[in-house]
């Protein structure tokens, strides 16, 4: 469980480095003030499968209303993540291993938290964990560059699903780069995973649709659907390959310095 102890450095580090920014946005946290139990454990293939199971995202003359009544009844769930070895570093001053992940925009990946909108809001970073990643071969076909040169290109479709934690404010020297961090003598690279449970809260679930064409360097073409999670965390935890717990003292950095 997140512990307000482990969040009391945090904040007086935003107190400290926000400068005039209001105090409402010091005290910021992606993580609820309330358990979140029971709760499903779902993996990220079968969140995908839920939505579509509630009809998908929203229609084009869907009010947010009767859009949002269908969402809610995504239930608090628990989904965990393999651990890629990048985000692991041996202290050799403690013996322990540091986990450290950013978070990433979600906004860059096409997320809008009001359905519709063309632009991202500048005024705002919505951090956010991607927990799943897959690409399929659908397809091929011979590509041709502008001085004639011909290649076999990949026709791929790919799905994401990330987990999007409440905004951050930006702007002014505010400039946010937000991760998650532990430390733990038992963690082993292979096999790792990060466990959290989650409160899903409004607009609940966005899905945003970006093509690529091929290049050179990357002779593939096709589509990545990204499927976007609103969720406050209620807990987190670092697992090893056969669910024991390495440690449940995850702590949350806004990243400002």
């Amino acid at each position: 469980m997140f512990k307000k102890a482990a969040l009391a450095g945090v904040l007086g580090l935003l107190i400290g480095c926000a400068g005039n920014q209001e105090s409402h946005e010091a005290a910021y946290t992606p993580f609820t003030d309330y358990q979140v139990a029971p709760v499903k454990k779902l993996t990220a293939s079968e969140l995908a499968g839920l939505v579509q199971s509630l009809g998908g995202g929203q229609g084009k003359y869907e009010t947010d209303r009767d859009y949002q009544a269908r969402m809610s009844k995504i239930p608090p769930f628990e989904v965990c993540k393999n651990v890629s070895e990048n985000y692991l570093k041996f202290d050799q001053s403690t013996g322990n291993t540091i986990y450290k992940e950013f978070l990433s925009e979600a906004q860059v990946a096409g997320y809008r938290e009001v359905n519709g909108e063309t632009f991202s809001d500048a005024r705002v970073n919505f951090p956010s964990l991607e927990f799943q990643f897959t690409s399929e071969k659908v397809g091929e076909f011979v590509g041709q560059n502008a001085f004639g040169a011909t290649s076999i290109v990949d026709v791929r479709f790919a799905e994401s699903v990330h987990l999007v934690l409440d905004p951050m404010r930006t702007g002014g020297l505010v400039f946010p780069h937000p991760f998650l961090t532990a430390s733990a003598p038992t963690i082993v690279a292979a096999g790792t995973k990060l466990c959290v449970t989650v409160a899903p809260v409004g607009p609940f679930y966005r899905e945003s649709v970006r093509h690529a064409s091929p290049t050179v360097k990357n002779p593939n073409a096709g589509e990545v659907k990204h499927m976007f999670f609103r969720v406050k965390i209620g807990s987190a935890k670092l697992v090893d390959q056969n669910g024991v717990l390495l440690t449940d003292k995850i702590s949350f950095d806004p990243g400002i310095y």
